[in-house]
């Protein structure tokens, strides 16, 4: 049977849990609430963050890397005599 669920019946569960302090399973544990229907209302409501997403560098904190300079001193001939 599924259940269905208000996107503010959810809002209001997903805020509790969130002011609880507590991981999601053991909130759930502690609510007799099914794990697996809170991660599917959450994201059905568009609550659950991709894990592909990256910060962007802001300013100048993004670092150029050339791994061959990096790798150049391990194939220095005078490095095998």
């Amino acid at each position: 049977m599924k259940r269905i669920m208000s996107k503010e019946k959810f809002l209001a569960l997903y805020k509790r849990q969130q002011s609880s302090g507590l991981i999601i399973k053991d909130f759930c544990d502690n609510e007799s609430y099914p794990v697996s229907c809170f991660h599917y209302w959450k994201k059905k409501y568009g609550l659950s963050h991709s894990y592909s997403k990256h910060a962007e560098p802001i300013g100048d904190s993004f670092i150029s890397f050339n791994i061959y300079d990096a790798l150049l001193p391990m194939f220095r001939k005078d490095r095998y005599a």
